[in-house]
């Protein structure tokens, strides 16, 4: 039983002794907390200190803006222009003379200006030039296309031997197909270039070819399907350069695809 007590003595004694560290720590956190709140404190202070110190100081200035500074007009200098030239000089513009080529209207003779007190009106003279009847092209049954120079009709001339060119375009015509090539023979100087019509002007001939075949010839017959070209009816073959609905038999019809209708 003795050693019972002195055993709860000493565990009593060691729980106090723990219990007297552990409030000691505790106590030690809150001062450590304190002194460095304080030390913060203290630095911001200091730090408000010096911004407040380094900041100029505000001057203050006397109220002048209501006092008025009088001005002795002896001491006002006013240079005038010395001439009417010197004044024109500041000017930013130049007025030229216009020559009379003869084509602008006078003021002298084709108006006559008359003053009122407040008004100022201009009345035409009777001098009224007569409007411009443009001429009529005359008729002329031999046009062979030509360059009119002075009334005169000179045919044109395109400088290259058995040629029927009638003006420039035609002759940048048959240069192309010279450049090209006859799609027939594969000349390039093939005398279907140079064919005349009935008035003696190029007209491009592809059946004077001597390999020409007419079912090769895209005007006579289709070159994908071989039949006649038309416009699909007949057994004819007929392409359209859209999609739409045939025209003959109502049949839908895609863009460049051959169609006969049924």
């Amino acid at each position: 039983m003795e050693n019972d007590f002195r055993d709860k003595i000493k565990n009593s004694i060691a729980r106090q002794l723990l219990n007297q560290k552990q409030t000691k720590k505790k106590n030690n956190k809150k001062l450590f907390i304190i002194s460095g709140s304080c030390l913060a404190l203290v630095a911001v202070i200091a730090l408000i200190v010096v911004l407040a110190s380094s900041k100029p100081a505000h001057v203050t200035t006397a109220d002048t803006d209501s006092q008025v500074t009088e001005i002795d007009a002896k001491e006002i200098t006013v240079i005038p222009p010395t001439s009417d030239k010197d004044a024109s000089d500041t000017l930013d513009f130049k007025v030229e003379k216009i020559s009379d080529d003869g084509t602008g209207l006078n003021l002298d003779t084709d108006f006559a200006v008359e003053s009122d007190s407040n008004k100022k009106s201009a009345e035409k003279t009777s001098n009224v030039a007569s409007p411009i009847t443009p001429k009529e092209p005359k008729d002329n049954d031999n046009d062979d296309g030509g360059i009119t120079i002075g009334g005169v009709d000179e045919a044109y001339d395109c400088g290259t031997a058995g040629h029927h060119c009638d003006g420039p375009e035609t002759h940048a015509y048959i240069l192309n197909l010279e450049i090209e090539g006859c799609p027939y023979c594969g000349s390039h100087s093939c005398q279907s270039f140079y064919a005349a019509d009935e008035w003696g002007n190029t007209c491009y001939t592809p059946s004077n070819c001597p390999s020409y075949d007419i079912h090769n010839d895209p005007a006579y017959y289709c070159q994908d399907c071989g039949k006649p070209t038309g416009d699909g009816s007949n057994g004819t073959c007929v392409q359209f350069v859209e999609a739409c609905n045939c025209p003959n038999c109502g049949q839908w019809v895609d863009a460049w695809t051959c169609h006969t209708c049924k």
